[in-house]
């Protein structure tokens, strides 16, 4: 899939950025961390890192696409980190949450419900006045 995405940019995109579509706390924010990382630096690769780990998303330069486009199997764009200069930009670990299960869906949100109930981070993303309408939890389509 990643091969396949890169094939979907516009030819003379100078980096592209892959998320992955189960973990649902990585948001704007930190992809727009990953571009000014990639701005400063110009580092081959720029991906997230949490509690230590390398996690996604990532930014792949246009200096890493042939060797994106080469890529065979299911390891992904894991194997283009042994041949390229990376950055890293620091985030929580809420990044690290994977929902891959039923089980992981239902952890969500009751995690989404904790925050909202809390005013933590997704206050932000809802009008939380007494008089407006709350609307549903939406995951996924």
């Amino acid at each position: 899939s990643v091969r396949i995405g890169l094939e979907a940019v516009a030819a003379g995109a100078e980096g592209v950025v892959f998320l992955l579509a189960d973990m649902p706390f990585v948001g704007p924010d930190l992809v727009g961390a990953l571009i000014e990382r990639h701005r400063h630096t110009l580092a081959p690769l720029v991906a997230a890192r949490a509690g230590g780990r390398r996690a996604n998303p990532v930014l792949f330069d246009q200096d890493t696409f042939s060797s994106v486009a080469a890529l065979s199997g299911d390891r992904g764009g894991r194997a283009i980190f042994r041949q390229f200069d990376r950055e890293f930009v620091e985030w929580d670990e809420s990044i690290l949450l994977d929902v891959a299960t039923p089980r992981d869906l239902k952890r969500l949100r009751e995690l989404e419900w904790d925050l909202l109930r809390g005013c933590c981070r997704w206050a932000a993303c809802y009008n939380l006045r007494r008089d407006a309408p709350r609307p549903p939890i939406q995951v996924g389509r």
